[in-house]
């Protein structure tokens, strides 16, 4: 854990047994470790218009609520600005690719927020909105959650389509 992983992250979360991971078309994968980028990868809306999506919370959804996410209808073309999910599906880097990195689900994002706390603050900027990161998990038709890493890692949630939080994304291996 704190270690650098093969995707150029930083280990957040190991898990003996493993956890699976769905991929939001039926598969499941099988693995030991998450990793998270080591910065944000700046601030985005969670998604264009309100939508229901159907997203899950749970510890190996968050790659599949991305898929959701990037496949629902919307009226709108999906940018970096105003998709959270969207803006963690083109992140790369030396050696991953596009497509290998999702917006965390809440308990993905819970585990980064108890494991990996100050390496995500130091990372961040100095303005409260900075240190607040978007799940990939909604609460509902208006409103996604938002993990605060500030002080006691509070949760809430906020307006999909009118506020930008922070956005991080993780892969496993």
């Amino acid at each position: 854990m704190g270690d650098e992983g093969p995707g150029g992250g930083i280990v957040f979360y190991v898990s003996k047994e493993g956890f699976k991971v769905y991929d939001g078309k039926g598969g499941s994968v099988r693995c030991h470790y998450l990793e998270m980028s080591k910065n944000t990868l700046g601030e985005s809306k969670w998604f264009p218009e309100y939508s229901n999506i159907g997203t899950q919370t749970g510890l190996g959804y968050g790659k599949s609520n991305t898929y959701k996410i990037l496949n629902a209808s919307t009226s709108k073309r999906l940018t970096e600005e105003n998709c959270a999910a969207y803006r963690c599906s083109k992140y790369s880097t030396s050696s991953t690719k596009a497509g290998e990195w999702w917006l965390p689900s809440k308990d993905e994002l819970d585990l980064m927020y108890k494991n990996q706390k100050e390496r995500v603050l130091a990372s961040c900027g100095n303005k409260w909105y900075e240190k607040c990161h978007w799940y990939s998990s909604e609460s509902n038709l208006k409103y996604a959650w938002i993990k605060d890493f500030r002080g006691a890692g509070d949760w809430g949630f906020d307006s999909k389509v009118n506020v930008k939080h922070s956005v991080r994304a993780v892969r496993a291996f």
